[in-house]
């Protein structure tokens, strides 16, 4: 590391941070609807900061909204998952077939180690 790093990146860490988490509780929540219509995300924001955030809105989805898009997201899922086990068993048997062909090998020079001596006591 560098003498002349004072720590710097410490404030903008804790500012990223705390940016994030409004970030994260203003999507999380039903955008706040007035009588106007929407909130504007600044004025969201500016409420937010002062420790006044605007009612939730109404829910945006129904029930069977949510249930069909987890059922899209489940098939998706299942469908990733099925391609890695694929991948993955083949990349198994692929390395099954390389570990029995040097097996073979190997057994066929363990065979062949006293072939090419003749029997016991004989004299050439």
């Amino acid at each position: 590391m560098d003498d002349d790093y004072q720590g710097g990146s410490l404030p903008l860490a804790i500012l990223l941070l705390g940016l994030g988490a409004v970030a994260l509780f203003m999507m999380a929540r039903p955008w706040p609807q007035t009588a106007g219509g929407p909130v504007k995300p600044g004025a969201y924001l500016v409420d937010v900061l002062l420790g006044k955030p605007p009612p939730a809105g109404p829910e945006a989805f129904n029930a069977n909204e949510v249930r069909l898009t987890e059922a899209g997201l489940v098939a998706i899922l299942s469908l990733w998952a099925a391609g890695k086990a694929g991948a993955a068993l083949g990349g198994l048997a692929q390395g099954a077939g390389a570990a029995g062909g040097i097996l073979g090998k190997l057994w066929s020079w363990v065979k062949g180690i006293g072939a090419d001596v003749g029997p016991a006591g004989e004299v050439p």
